[in-house]
């Protein structure tokens, strides 16, 4: 806890606050007095119909980025009218961004939904701060109540596009603005010339239909957000990982302070992590930031001990918005009918503009917390014994394995000092501290793959072992042996995996009327474009069969951490005779 009490001094110190924060414990910092971040997210469409698949790029800054970068991940969540948490998503970020997607389920109902987005430090300073975008997603299949006449334009009027503030600090332009269908759409992006002097910057584009607005706000309850502390407790951030945090609680549910967990991952690496409990029972590990699901394995100091892990996920809203409506007239029924007819023929006949990304498996990690072991024995080069205790017996003479009692212990020897080591030694079983050296002792001479050995005092952090004991198992999966009654054995999310990707088509060379339909609403998403100062970023995409009105969407972050976005539209329209 020592490092992250400095990382949130140092947050808090840079941006020059009055209080003096050195030496306070961290459950004593005040977020209010530290510098917040602010989250953007750019979304691939803004009305998409259930079933269909909604991109988005995360921008993340802060007052003190890029020097400190507070967060590694992003929470974004699909809120239902109802506000409930229909989809979450973690996402890793990379200098401030990230990628992922929302697949919307095809059996939403159709309402006013919102995307919203935060990193865990936000969570300090109240919802108000996170990103929040409505969306109206429809389903056609199921049946939906239309609003009752026009809108009252006293009470209602339409939401701009962009409701956030940002620093308009791009050039973008198109080589004209109307172009038949299936012709090639040639944009022209760069860094406008300002006084901040931006060096680069990194956006993303999608280009999209205009459609007729279905998102509507209610004027008089619209209010400028502000920072509130919502809960009395201190949300760390996920610096330059994602953090695992819960509570340590007695047989009673009090809280337990003071107690050393112990951290591993099984697998063929040995790590070692360990978190001490507060004045509450709080703990908080740092994973690396990595995608997909890790098993873990937390060794509690005592089996009457609780483990409850904190939910990472703000899950909906506190305080439901009630300052945007979703409203569908019965102007809007040719169009949901039309652009439901071009959706299921897209879906029959073109299923190429997307494709799916293979699930990504990282490699477990082969490294070991402890360094230059004495040696490494490889079990497979030496002729088969019957059980472990004999491989000890006979190659490994510094450590023995010793019954008592009906009881087995291991006694490591100094060679160097020709004595043995009094401070009880570090036991590993497929890189997780074990303790049962009986049930070391029973696994099966075939399963063991390699044994390393460090005959001598070692000191990690803050443990002290007398020697450390490696084994490792042919599979390396931990299940040679049964859970001690004090392990806690379960598998946590780490940041989700992108599992689609936008494609778009190349019409160089075809025909215009061609037999397939194009009847894309999405015309381009490229999530990732660099921008250097004084270069033009030129890219393409073809337009489709569709005639009408498109915007162009850029949306970015700069070096120095400014959110950058900017607008244009064409018209697609048949071509002239």
């Amino acid at each position: 806890m020592k490092r992250l009490t400095i990382i949130l001094l140092v947050i808090c110190s840079v941006i020059s606050f009055q209080n003096d924060l050195a030496g306070q414990n961290i459950s004593g910092l005040d977020p209010l007095k530290c510098p917040s971040e602010r989250i953007v997210l750019h979304l691939s469409q803004e009305s998409p119909f259930a079933g269909e698949i909604l991109w988005f790029r995360v921008y993340c800054t802060s007052p003190v980025f890029p020097a400190v970068e507070i967060s590694s991940v992003a929470f974004v969540e699909l809120v239902s009218p109802e506000n409930t948490s229909v989809i979450r998503k973690k996402i890793l970020l990379d200098h401030g961004v990230g990628d992922g997607e929302l697949n919307i389920p095809p059996d939403l109902h159709t309402g006013l939904y919102y995307v919203i987005a935060y990193t865990s430090w936000m969570k300090n300073f109240g919802e108000s701060v996170f990103f929040r975008k409505a969306v109206a997603i429809v389903n056609p299949d199921q049946p939906y109540k239309l609003a009752a006449g026009s809108s009252d334009s006293a009470r209602i009027q339409n939401i701009n596009q962009t409701q956030d503030k940002y620093f308009s600090g791009l050039i973008l332009k198109t080589d004209k603005p109307l172009y038949s269908l299936r012709e090639k759409v040639t944009v022209t992006i760069k860094l406008a010339d300002s006084d901040t002097k931006m060096i680069s910057a990194n956006v993303s584009l999608s280009v999209s239909r205009k459609e007729p607005q279905m998102v509507l706000a209610v004027s008089h309850t619209i209010q400028e957000p502000h920072s509130s502390i919502t809960e009395d407790k201190l949300w760390l951030p996920d610096h330059k990982g994602i953090r695992l945090s819960g509570n340590l609680s007695d047989a009673t549910g009090n809280g337990v302070s003071e107690a050393r967990l112990i951290m591993s991952v099984p697998g063929p690496g040995t790590d070692l992590e360990s978190s001490i409990t507060n004045e509450n029972g709080d703990f908080s590990f740092l994973l690396s930031p990595e995608t997909g699901d890790k098993e873990i394995i937390i060794t509690l100091p005592s089996s009457e001990m609780k483990l409850s892990l904190e939910e990472p996920f703000w899950n909906g809203f506190r305080k439901m918005p009630d300052d945007q409506i979703l409203e569908i007239s019965t102007k809007m029924i040719p169009h949901l009918r039309d652009k439901f007819i071009h959706l299921q023929l897209q879906n029959r006949f073109r299923n190429d503009f997307y494709e799916k990304i293979p699930s990504f498996i990282s490699r477990n990690d082969t490294t070991a917390f402890y360094s230059m072991p004495y040696k490494t024995y490889v079990i497979g080069n030496y002729i088969a014994l019957d059980s472990l205790a004999e491989y000890f017996h006979e190659l490994i003479p510094s450590v023995k394995f010793v019954r008592r009692r009906g009881e087995v212990e291991i006694l490591v020897t100094d060679p160097s000092a020709m004595s043995d080591i009094s401070e009880k030694p570090g036991v590993f079983l497929d890189g997780v501290p074990y303790n049962n050296f009986s049930g070391i002792a029973d696994i099966p001479a075939s399963e063991i793959d390699r044994i390393t050995v460090i005959p001598a005092v070692y000191y990690y952090k803050d443990f002290t072992f007398g020697g450390i004991i490696d084994i490792h198992t042919r599979k390396s999966d931990f299940n040679s042996v049964k859970m001690l009654p004090e392990m806690i054995r379960f598998i946590y999310p780490e940041a989700s995996q992108r599992g689609w990707k936008f494609s778009s088509p190349d019409y160089s060379g075809q025909v215009i009327n061609e037999k397939i339909p194009d009847f894309r609403y999405l015309l381009a998403w490229e999530p990732g474009i660099s921008l250097k100062s004084g270069a033009v970023k030129t890219f393409q995409f073809y337009t489709g069969d569709l005639e009408g009105d498109y915007v162009i969407i850029i949306t970015g972050l700069s070096g120095d951490g400014e959110i950058l976005h900017s607008e244009h539209e064409i018209t697609v329209g048949k071509p002239s005779e």
